[in-house]
């Protein structure tokens, strides 16, 4: 026998009839109640919008030609230029206040 301690071990309870598979209206509307008061809400930004909205409308359009070309200067070794590093630490710097 393994006895696991004290706080496994709840108090009394009543008893009651067994459990009907088929509820009463009355308890299905108050559940529906108490849903609908008690729902949880979720308020979307406006960038998220944006976002459902493009999504749902379809105009999610993919810019293949622009892909493609950084792809190849990557591959080439010219995507990265000492212009693009300048800008991009200077955009850093602004940001972090200096």
């Amino acid at each position: 026998m393994n006895i696991s301690g004290s706080q496994f071990v709840h108090g009394s309870h009543s008893v009651s009839a067994p459990h009907s598979a088929v509820k009463s209206q009355q308890t299905l509307a108050s559940q529906k109640l108490m849903l609908k008061y008690n729902a949880d809400k979720i308020t979307l930004s406006h960038a998220a919008q944006q976002a459902q909205t493009t999504r749902e409308t379809g105009s999610d359009e993919v810019r293949y030609d622009l892909i493609n070309r950084i792809r190849s200067e990557i591959s080439a070794g010219t995507y990265d230029t000492d212009e693009k590093m300048d800008a991009a630490l200077e955009k850093m710097l602004v940001g972090i206040g200096g």
